[in-house]
């Protein structure tokens, strides 16, 4: 995939992956819809990327409102033309037990992390097939789209991670679905990037119970025997998933360690395909 004189659309564009998504794109020649539900910083990027010599809007976006969300991406193909990318990035992350989790984190985990990059997918691909072009969309996964992370299986993030596979299984299906529209599928699965998601309670939506602060890991939880992975900067994640794109690979991991949690898995199921008493010729 070439960058150069594309327009791309960025979900979650205001901090962390996202601006550094925006940055990098734009430094490949790319110009940048940026959409995100924090403005000040949104307008931020935008900035950044025309310093960098490209064109650049910042759109307020919500991805928990639906209809909110198609119109903000039909205005941006409307103002800046056809929309060669669309970046699927916006996510949030909190921290309970799955059985103990307030029942408004839990939706508004699923609307943000699965439901809002599946409209935002939904309404890009609607204008793609519209226009008859083509097109490519990333999907923001994590390595929690493989397995669970060893360190983190007692810390709380098993809702997000349930969103997070969802994702990867979302990118797998449209991959197949989507393939007769000339459209392109990636999953970006990010492991430890220091971004800003420990503030997604600052920008929680009034309609989904305003801003709450979100409760600190507790280091005591962490898996000792398993060290945490050190974190990369945003800027490397972004680096990675240009690479990625440049290639047009399905999976973009940006860690080593990734292969690993999948082998792990893998593992397990062919010790239990091993040990199980199938019926014949199953």
């Amino acid at each position: 995939m070439d960058f150069k004189d594309k327009t791309v659309l960025i979900t979650g564009a205001a901090t962390g992956i996202g601006r550094s998504l925006a940055v990098a794109l734009a430094r490949e020649g790319a110009n940048l819809a940026l959409l995100d539900i924090e403005a000040d910083t949104g307008k931020e990027t935008a900035e950044l990327v025309r310093r960098e010599g490209r064109q650049a809007e910042f759109y307020v976006a919500d991805v928990t409102r639906r209809e909110h969300l198609g119109e903000v991406i039909a205005t941006a193909w409307q103002e800046q033309g056809p929309i060669d990318l669309c970046c699927a990035n916006a996510g949030i992350g909190t921290f309970a037990p799955i059985l103990e989790m307030d029942q408004g984190d839990i939706e508004w985990l699923m609307r943000v992390n699965l439901l809002g990059v599946l409209d935002t997918v939904r309404a890009y691909v609607g204008q793609v097939r519209e226009a008859g072009r083509s097109g490519h969309v990333m999907l923001t996964g994590s390595e929690n789209s493989v397995a669970i992370p060893h360190a983190l299986r007692r810390v709380g993030l098993g809702m997000y991670g349930i969103t997070k596979h969802g994702v990867l299984h979302m990118g797998d299906i449209l991959r197949y679905e989507l393939a007769a529209d000339g459209i392109g599928v990636s999953v970006l699965m990010p492991g430890p990037v220091a971004t800003e998601i420990g503030r997604s309670g600052d920008r929680r939506p009034d309609h989904l119970g305003g801003p709450s602060p979100i409760p600190n890991l507790d280091p005591s939880l962490l898996d000792t025997e398993h060290p945490f992975p050190p974190s990369i900067s945003p800027d490397a994640a972004a680096r990675i998933a240009v690479e990625g794109l440049k290639a047009e690979r399905f999976m973009i991991p940006t860690h080593s360690h990734i292969l690993g949690y999948a082998q792990a898995r893998l593992d397990e199921l062919a010790a239990a395909n091993a040990a199980s008493n199938f019926e014949e010729g199953a």
